[in-house]
């Protein structure tokens, strides 16, 4: 798959997000169930929360692959925040539909 340059960006992006904020503290937060509420307004100042929610909505409104890239990244650093992302477009997904 070739993929977009900004798909790239945000790739990029989430990946350094995930190995300088995330990682350093991912195994203390998974084993309390507690993320700092400064972490999540970081991720969403980067548009890493709501990516698939229209902008008319707040959202970052990109496309599912940078979604995918984002959430895959995350993922690998630690469980619980590839949840609040995760989490936060499945309520998006789902108001979409109605």
């Amino acid at each position: 798959m070739i993929l977009t340059e900004e798909q790239i960006m945000i790739r990029d992006m989430a990946r350094d997000f995930a190995s300088n904020e995330l990682a350093p503290h991912a195994a203390e937060w998974d084993k309390t169930h507690k993320m700092p509420i400064d972490v999540l307004h970081r991720m969403g100042a980067l548009g890493l929360m709501g990516m698939t929610v229209p902008e008319q909505w707040g959202g970052a409104e990109t496309d599912y692959v940078s979604y995918a890239l984002a959430l895959k990244t995350h993922g690998k650093k630690r469980g619980i925040a590839a949840l609040c992302i995760g989490g936060g477009e499945a309520t998006a997904m789902a108001v979409e539909l109605i």
